[in-house]
């Protein structure tokens, strides 16, 4: 029985890849052409995060496998699972922040003059940065659960 799970959980771990890796690939590149640029992409920003933040069950359960699979009585490994869902929640909370707050909020200024586009900036400049740290937390989590 522990064997089908480990299989399964070895299944998930793949589709988390699968689906990270087109989420990657279809990525909108930043925010260059700036706040009309945002604007325009905003479907594509959402169906992009929508797939990342999809992945993630699939993720958690594949780590809950690997866990499992060194040993749940070991210090260690359920440290490295601890640290991974810690990282996990990361990146939801980035992507949810960036892929679905930003374009919801950036469709009340279509149709915006460039001034009030300037005026919102420093809001976006904030989410960006909140947007940030979510990405360096997971990126140590992830980096220390690799470690442990």
């Amino acid at each position: 029985m522990d064997n089908l799970f480990e299989r399964k959980a070895g299944i998930c771990l793949i589709i988390f890849a699968v689906l990270l890796l087109i989420t990657a690939m279809h990525h909108p590149g930043g925010g260059g052409g700036g706040i009309p640029y945002l604007i325009h992409v905003s479907g594509l920003i959402v169906v992009v995060h929508a797939i990342a933040i999809f992945s993630l069950p699939f993720g958690w359960v594949g780590f809950w496998g690997l866990t499992k699979k060194i040993g749940t009585d070991r210090f260690w490994s359920i440290l490295a699972f601890s640290m991974m869902s810690v990282g996990l929640m990361a990146v939801l909370f980035a992507a949810t922040i960036n892929g679905l707050v930003l374009p919801i909020f950036l469709q009340h200024y279509k149709e915006a003059s460039p001034e009030t586009l300037t005026t919102i900036d420093p809001i976006l400049r904030y989410g960006l940065a909140i947007n940030h740290a979510f990405d360096y937390i997971y990126t140590g989590a992830f980096c220390v659960a690799v470690l442990c």
